[in-house]
C-alpha cells in the first residue's frame, strides 16, 4: 500500500496539477500501459545502470528498516 502512495505522490509532483491522470487512466486503460511500457523502456535503456543503483539503495534501506524494526532496535 505505502508503493501506491508514493507512485501517487510523485506523479501529482511531476503532472501538471490541472492534469487528472487518475481519470485519464481509469478512461484509456490500454492507452495508458502502453505508455507507461514506453516510457520505462525508454528510461530503461537512457538511464538503465542509475535505475538499478538507486532501486537497489531503496530496497536496501527498507530492508534495513524492516529488519531493525523486527529485531526490536
Amino acid at each position: 500500500m505505502a508503493e501506491r502512495h508514493f507512485a501517487d505522490g510523485l506523479l501529482d509532483e511531476l503532472l501538471p496539477e490541472s492534469l487528472d491522470w487518475r481519470h485519464l487512466v481509469r478512461k484509456y486503460p490500454h492507452a495508458a500501459i502502453a505508455t507507461a511500457a514506453v516510457a520505462g523502456f525508454w528510461l530503461g535503456r537512457t538511464r538503465g545502470t542509475l535505475l538499478v543503483s538507486a532501486l537497489g539503495a531503496y530496497l536496501a534501506s527498507e530492508l534495513g528498516e524492516t529488519v531493525s524494526e523486527l529485531i526490536g532496535d
